[in-house]
């Protein structure tokens, strides 16, 4: 059955042309202005405090607006370098003063030189291990924590400026490879302060307009387009698929280590050091084989903990609660790396 005519109008007639019908043409559009009004005032309010609060999140893409002032300066290879030595031994004066002047690390006992993240940094792990163990060896460690590409801005620079230490150790972890993920090296735009900040994750079409501008728009584009990659779910991918533009960076890093040492005769050795999920949860080890295959063809000696941790029958006793090793996690560490060494001369 059809419906009838009556029915069929009531079907008919959009809930616009109802209230045309009821209201007039200039009553509706006086109310559609002050509408798009209320809208546009909102928005310059809001686009207004976050051009005053910028949240860190957004504060990181904004270049040269982004506030403080830094100690880097842009770098082809590395993403970004240390602006000059004095600079870089303000900013790691703790640690740093007991090795200067490096050149008089020279007449004592050989260094070895350890760069990587809180694993060799921070209290009571590997860096403290070495340090209180290997008593004829120099241990060189700045005892905080920089992203990798960081890490290899501070090789060059103290070996440009007189460190010549017998062997580099460098720690590798899924985990490092979390800010390559979220600002790859290409993104890094270091500011005119010296601010390191990152190409905007707009896209093209976007960014290219007078929108670009906006931080309300950047500021929802994070919120809700989610552009940069999660941390915990980045790293733990890693487990199992390295993306080749990842691969491809970690490249970059090591050609610019391998030409840098090279030259001066330094060997290296990456420390593979598997994760808490790697040793008790048995994930895989993608990242560890992928970085074992590139490192070598750089060159480079590679030394892989992970069976000598995933045969520990007491994988608990490995932790402290928040995932680093313990002391006898870190005791493991050192006596495979030293086991390792000698199994090499």
């Amino acid at each position: 059955m059809f419906p009838t005519k009556t029915r069929f109008r009531k079907f008919e007639i959009a809930p616009l042309a109802r209230l045309l019908a009821k209201n007039g043409p200039g009553r509706v559009a006086r109310g559609l202005i002050g509408f798009l009004l209320g809208l546009a005032v909102v928005f310059s309010i809001g686009e207004l405090f976050l051009q005053i609060f910028p949240p860190n999140d957004i504060q990181i893409f904004l270049g040269n607006q982004a506030s403080g002032s830094g100690i880097y300066k842009p770098d082809r290879a590395l993403g970004a370098d240390y602006r000059s030595w004095a600079e870089f031994e303000k900013d790691n004066s703790l640690r740093l003063a007991e090795y200067l002047p490096l050149e008089k690390l020279k007449q004592g006992n050989p260094v070895w030189a350890f760069f990587g993240n809180s694993f060799i940094q921070m209290q009571g792990m590997l860096g403290d291990t070495a340090r209180a163990t290997v008593t004829d060896k120099r241990i060189f460690y700045l005892g905080k924590n920089e992203t990798i590409n960081l890490r290899f801005a501070q090789i060059r620079l103290l070996l440009e400026n007189g460190l010549q230490p017998e062997r580099i150790f460098i720690e590798l972890m899924p985990l490092d490879s979390v800010p390559l993920g979220q600002h790859p090296l290409g993104d890094y735009r270091v500011n005119d302060r010296g601010v390191i900040t990152y190409r905007s994750p707009l896209p093209g079409g976007l960014h290219s307009t007078l929108l670009g501008e906006s931080r309300l728009l950047l500021a929802g584009w994070m919120r809700f387009a989610k552009p940069i990659p999660n941390a915990n779910t980045y790293g733990r991918q890693l487990n199992d698929r390295i993306p080749v533009e990842l691969q491809e960076q970690y490249a970059q890093l090591f050609q610019e280590l391998a030409e840098v040492t090279s030259r001066r005769n330094i060997p290296i050795t990456l420390l593979l050091i598997p994760t808490h999920e790697q040793i008790v949860k048995g994930a895989g080890c993608a990242y560890q084989d992928a970085m074992t295959q590139l490192g070598q063809q750089f060159g480079f000696d590679i030394c892989d903990f992970r069976n000598s941790f995933q045969d520990e029958p007491d994988k608990a006793s490995l932790f402290i609660p928040d995932k680093h090793f313990s002391p006898r996690g870190n005791e493991i560490l050192l006596r495979e790396l030293l086991a390792h060494l000698r199994g090499r001369s």
